[in-house]
């Protein structure tokens, strides 16, 4: 934000395998990667749509499309594109919401 100050946040992401002509269709225990390099963070003035710098990514085995959802959007904050992985800002940050545990989402 304009005062200098930011926040940053954990996700928890899970993964869907596509089954329908899967060799593999294991996905479990396999590594999740954040494949953005930026420090995964966001200002409370971002405008919807802006990237929190998280892009989620894992491979299947055999090379099936894998399906990214976030299972807690923080209070509707946040979004994930299904296809990319790529998470976006979604709702109203607010650096000063009681939600937050030491500014952390």
């Amino acid at each position: 934000s304009a005062d200098g100050s930011s926040t940053q946040t954990a996700f928890d992401i899970n993964i869907i395998d596509d089954t329908t002509t899967d060799q593999d269709d294991v996905l479990t225990g396999k590594t999740i990667a954040d494949i953005d390099t930026a420090a995964d963070e966001i200002s409370e003035s971002a405008s919807l749509g802006d990237a929190v710098h998280i892009t989620a990514n894992v491979v299947d085995a055999d090379g099936d499309a894998v399906t990214y959802e976030l299972t807690d959007d923080f209070h509707s904050w946040f979004a994930i594109d299904a296809s990319t992985g790529v998470v976006t800002v979604k709702g109203n940050i607010d650096y000063e919401s009681d939600l937050l545990t030491d500014h952390k989402a």
